[in-house]
């Protein structure tokens, strides 16, 4: 009987509409401020997605924390030679070199060997 009743509250809307809710997150959120334009970017893979007509899986998107701008690009994968390239054309070319560049924390570890590797093969000073 209280399966019965656990099913027909899962499946009633207005039960759903109506429940309790927690409104609060689970931790303080701390909002990332930018003191000045490029200063701050956010990059971010999401996918596996459903495959496209150009057999795209993934969105590599960039955030500028300052004025809140995106660019977004589709990947069909999700390659070192890709990310490099798209860091260097739409953040480094575009407005120089960022003070911060915030991502999740397990592409944050790619996204640091990648740039190492860079930056030590292209002998610049």
């Amino acid at each position: 009987m209280v399966k019965y009743f656990l099913d027909y509250a899962r499946r009633c809307k207005a039960c759903q509409f109506h429940a309790n809710f927690i409104h609060q997150p689970p931790e303080i959120l701390h909002p990332i401020v930018a003191s000045w334009t490029f200063d701050a970017w956010g990059l971010d893979v999401v996918g596996s997605l459903p495959k496209s007509y150009g057999g795209h899986l993934y969105i590599l998107a960039e955030t500028d924390y300052f004025y809140k701008w995106d660019k977004v690009v589709s990947l069909k994968e999700v390659k070192k030679e890709n990310v490099v390239n798209f860091i260097r054309v739409n953040i480094i070319y575009h407005s120089g070199i960022p003070r911060y560049i915030l991502t999740e924390k397990a592409f944050n570890k790619t996204l640091c060997n990648l740039l190492k590797k860079v930056v030590s093969n292209s002998k610049r000073d």
